[in-house]
Order: structure tokens, then C-alpha cells, then sequence
């Protein structure tokens, strides 16, 4: 008999300035394939939740709304310092400059709000855990 080593859970932060979708989707997130280690409602918070932790996220969702320096500045910065976080932008918008912006360079995949199921979301977030990089279509998700 082979014995099968089980993956640890994919370790995820959410960074959300509505308290209503952070502690929603930390509800939603939490199950035993992904741990949210931390939470918060401000970039500041979510800077120090990254440096103050032993051990990194793999994956951290962050607002593009949040308070704070640019959403593309910011990307940039963590992405320097955290090479191997994974980014995912929780944005409203579908505009597509945004997108081409913040995702080629420095994110692994925008999540655009309302316009995916639960399922989905903890989908996206297994698949930009192992590496791949999710870029929505904005054609199909404004119809």
C-alpha cells in the first residue's frame, strides 16, 4: 500500500475595506484546504500582517479600493519584497486598462466582485496557488 502525503492547507490573507465582504469571504475561505491567517480592513494592516508573520501567506487577496498607496504601486512593492505571494486584486470594476495594468505584471489574477460563485473563488484560489495566472475576460463578465 502507497501512502499519499496530503498537501498543507494554502495559507491566504484577505485585505477588504468592506467589513461586510472581509469577514464574508474569511467565512467562505476558511475549510481545511485553505487557512486565512490573517484579515484586515486596511492596507496598512495587511503590510503588517505579511512582514509580522513566520511563516508568508501563499496567497493574499487584496482590494483595489483599499486606502493607501495605488493599487498598482503597492502590487509592485509586494511583489518585490514577496516574490512568492501570490496577488489576487478584489475589485467592482471590470475595466479592462485596470486590468492590464495591475494583472500582467504583478498579480496572478483579478476577482471581480459579484461576478463569481463561491465555488469559483476557492477554485481560483487553488489554481493561482500552484501557479497559474487567471486573467477574467471583461467582454464576458459585463454581459
Amino acid at each position: 500500500m502507497q501512502l499519499i502525503e496530503s498537501k498543507p492547507p494554502i495559507k491566504v490573507v484577505v485585505a477588504d475595506e468592506t467589513e461586510l465582504y472581509l469577514k464574508s469571504l474569511v467565512s467562505l475561505l476558511s475549510n481545511d484546504m485553505i487557512t486565512v491567517i490573517g484579515s484586515c480592513s486596511n492596507v496598512n494592516d495587511w503590510e503588517e500582517i505579511l512582514i509580522k508573520e513566520d511563516n508568508l501567506p501563499d496567497v493574499a487577496l487584496v482590494s483595489h479600493k483599499m486606502a493607501g498607496k495605488d493599487s498598482l504601486h503597492r502590487a509592485k512593492l509586494f511583489k518585490e519584497r514577496y516574490p512568492s505571494v501570490k496577488i489576487v486584486i478584489l475589485t467592482f470594476s471590470s475595466d479592462s486598462s485596470l486590468i492590464e495594468k495591475l494583472v500582467r505584471p504583478y498579480l496572478h489574477s483579478i476577482l471581480i466582485k459579484g461576478k463569481f460563485e463561491p465555488r469559483e473563488i476557492i477554485s481560483l484560489i487553488k489554481m493561482v496557488d500552484i501557479g497559474y495566472i487567471f486573467y477574467p475576460d471583461i467582454e464576458l463578465l459585463r454581459k
